[in-house]
């Protein structure tokens, strides 16, 4: 930037700008680099005047002056200069108004969001590899949650609520799904959530409005118990692809599945295997 359009400037700033100084300053504002000098400039002034009066600048304030220089015209119908000057302020605020809003919807679109939160927890002891979670921490997608010992309880955005017990791995994929790589979770499931989703490592347990417990054994076998409501269990193929048929589970009914024969078997109902926080 030259001394001269800095001189410019800083007169514009401090209201000491001339007749000539607007016609100069107005020829220079053509030049994308000296409209961005002018930005910066003019939105830390505005700043501090800010600061210092405890003022917002008044929006109004400007498009009324914007408005009654536009009208202002030479009889060769050509812009004044002023207005030319003015013109250009409000066309770079909008640009800098487009490309704000622009960057904080690329913002709030890229940033990490909340999918659950930990709730509740009761003698838990979790696995030091890993960031060790405390009660009231936002989960988001793709956390991991390895509890090695006592019992937590996780509330989704969703509304469902799953109760952990300890040795458990679960990843939160959204409001909506979760991995259970290991261990054991109860699942309770409003209206408003139903659809939630728990995944297995060959298998899925799809909620239709219920309270259901899932128990992971390591070698991937496990047991499905419906103590509210129905469940749908959907089981993967050794081909990758799931059962057409899936099982529906309703209220006082557990089954089994065995990882090797992948066929569900009905086992007997057992209450007490229900999984609530102490």
């Amino acid at each position: 930037m030259t001394p001269e359009l800095n001189s410019l400037i800083e007169d514009h700033l401090d209201g000491e700008l001339t007749d000539a100084g607007f016609d100069a300053l107005s020829n220079a504002l053509y030049e994308e680099g000296a409209r961005r000098e002018f930005a910066v400039k003019w939105m830390i002034h505005s700043l501090l005047h800010d600061l210092v009066s405890q003022r917002h600048f008044e929006a109004n304030t400007l498009a009324e002056m914007t408005a009654a220089n536009d009208t202002r015209v030479n009889g060769a119908g050509v812009v004044a200069p002023r207005s030319r000057f003015w013109i250009g302020i409000v066309s770079l605020a909008v640009v800098l108004l487009v490309s704000a809003t622009a960057g904080m919807f690329v913002y709030h679109s890229f940033r990490p969001s909340a999918v659950a939160m930990l709730t509740q927890t009761a003698n838990c002891r979790w696995d030091e590899a890993g960031k060790v979670p405390v009660d009231g921490a936002l989960l988001k997608a793709g956390d991991t949650l390895h509890l090695l010992e006592g019992h937590a309880l996780v509330t989704f955005t969703s509304g469902a609520r799953m109760v952990l017990e300890g040795p458990t791995e679960l990843v939160l994929e959204s409001p909506s799904v979760a991995t259970l790589s290991g261990g054991a979770v109860n699942g309770r499931v409003p209206s408003q959530a139903v659809g939630f989703e728990v995944k297995l490592p060959f298998g899925t347990v799809v909620d239709l409005g219920t309270e259901f417990a899932i128990r992971l054994r390591p070698d991937h076998s496990f047991n499905v118990q419906v103590f509210e409501g129905m469940v749908e269990l959907r089981l993967l193929n050794r081909e990758g692809h799931f059962d057409e048929s899936p099982l529906r589970i309703s209220r006082g009914v557990a089954v089994k599945v065995d990882a090797q024969l992948r066929q569900p078997e009905s086992i007997a109902y057992d209450e007490g295997q229900r999984i609530v926080m102490p």
